[in-house]
């Protein structure tokens, strides 16, 4: 496949992926008896050029807005970049904004989610930010959780959602569309040298 190629189905994905809660929404009429409650969540990024004019264009459209804005260390420290005018402007259009914390690291994630102490200042700090800042709760996305560790980000994400909720604040997970346990791929952990 040539990179143009690769480039069409790159932008026909995203467009397929923003169309589609979109769609639901314009759609109109009431959700049947007992359906959930939708709400549209927006990702934005500050590395890409485009998030900005992308969440102008689309506000009317979006309930919450998830802002990669939060990183954390090994041993479960945040550290936050928070963007004032964004959050003025989205509260202004009655959008709710969630920080998103992001990993990337198999092992960053065991660590906070297996070692007590860490994962209790982990939880400990997301909490103090989110009520610190005002914030209407947190957006959770850890990549590359190795498969063995399934029980404890089920565990962790129980004891932050409790946490947050206890204060009124809302947790939201990105999480990968799960077919197996996967060693190799999006899903699965970095690669380790030999």
């Amino acid at each position: 496949m040539s990179r143009r190629d690769t480039r069409a189905v790159v932008l026909l994905l995203v467009l397929m992926t923003i169309t589609a809660p979109v769609a639901a929404v314009q759609g109109g009429g009431a959700a049947p008896a007992g359906a959930p409650d939708r709400r549209v969540l927006g990702y934005f990024v500050t590395y890409a050029p485009t998030s900005w004019a992308s969440l102008e264009a689309q506000a009317h459209l979006i309930d919450l807005v998830a802002v990669r804005w939060v990183t954390i260390d090994a041993c479960g420290r945040l550290t936050s970049s928070d963007d004032q005018t964004l959050k003025q402007f989205a509260r202004s259009r009655g959008i709710k904004v969630l920080p998103s914390l992001g990993t990337f690291s198999g092992w960053l994630n065991h660590r906070l989610l297996t070692d007590d102490e860490t994962s209790a200042r982990a939880l400990a700090e997301i909490v103090d930010y989110v009520v610190g800042e005002g914030h209407d709760g947190l957006d959770l996305d850890l990549e590359g959780v190795r498969p063995e560790d399934r029980a404890a980000y089920t565990a962790f994400v129980a004891r932050l959602g409790a946490a947050l909720r206890e204060r009124g604040k809302l947790l939201t997970l990105a999480v990968p569309a799960k077919t197996a346990d996967a060693t190799t791929g999006w899903a699965a952990p970095p690669a380790r040298p030999p």
